[in-house]
């Protein structure tokens, strides 16, 4: 299990330091909604040059990789990052994506970010595109929202 600590964390590989392959896709449309899986959450350090450059303050970040799992864009991964924090505050990214793919209104009292428990979970997530440090467009998670199937269960009580 890896839990949310900000205290000592665990050195972790990020997704960069896996190896991968080239490919070439058109990005998915700025705005597309597309269902998904999640496939990995993990708690990765930020790379120094990304943190000076953009005037990040923070070391940690949480990445969610994702698996669109129907449509033209089925198989096709997506990444999206939150800062590592758990608040109440309407802009606190971590709570509200982990609230929209568990398809509750707010998350039980004393819960605890875990990693382990997101894998296999659905979601449907809004697409966003960037530009690539080699001119090419890329794609990502601007933000997700609850899975259609759980939408039914809205209202009930967490957990």
């Amino acid at each position: 299990m890896a839990k949310l600590e900000m205290s000592k964390p665990e050195p972790q590989q990020s997704f960069s330091d896996k190896p991968q392959k080239k490919r070439s896709f058109d990005p998915i449309p700025e705005g597309e909604v597309v269902d998904v899986e999640v496939v990995e959450v993990e708690i990765r350090d930020i790379n120094p040059d990304f943190k000076a450059k953009y005037k990040i303050k923070d070391d940690k970040e949480i990445s969610f990789r994702f698996k669109v799992i129907s449509g033209n864009y089925k198989n096709r991964n997506l990444w999206g990052n939150a800062k590592p924090y758990w608040n109440d505050q309407d802009n606190c990214r971590l709570r509200i994506w982990t609230q929209e793919i568990f398809g509750v209104d707010r998350m039980p009292e004393g819960y605890e970010f875990d990693t382990d428990d997101f894998p296999g979970m659905k979601a449907r997530v809004v697409v966003r595109n960037y530009n690539k440090r080699d001119g090419s467009v890329g794609d990502g998670v601007q933000d997700v929202l609850r899975a259609v199937e759980n939408d039914r269960y809205a209202n009930e009580e967490p957990f």
